[in-house]
């Protein structure tokens, strides 16, 4: 089992459109392309405008087949040119 733990950091006040968007058009993509979202966390003390997300996979070769399906999906594509919402990335 392998845990993928994703740290967004949004822009000030940007916390509410990013999280329509990601539940309206990244969300249902990523499901239905086999990801599975075991835990997911927004930040209300400490670092603000902090977005927790850690998914599950069963190997790293699934993890990278999943990736591969779910890039292709013009959905997701479509999700990358909507998300107007400047955000820096850290991964554990």
């Amino acid at each position: 089992m392998i845990y993928d733990h994703r740290t967004y950091t949004l822009v000030t006040r940007k916390l509410k459109p990013y999280l329509k968007l990601f539940e309206e058009f990244a969300l249902p993509v990523m499901q239905e392309n086999g990801m599975v979202l075991e835990r997911y966390f927004v930040t209300q003390i400490g670092s603000l405008n902090e977005v927790v997300h850690i998914w599950r996979y069963e190997s790293l070769a699934a993890l990278e087949q999943i990736r591969i399906r779910r890039d292709a999906d013009p959905r997701w594509a479509d999700y990358l040119e909507r998300r107007p919402v400047p955000v820096t990335f850290r991964s554990l």
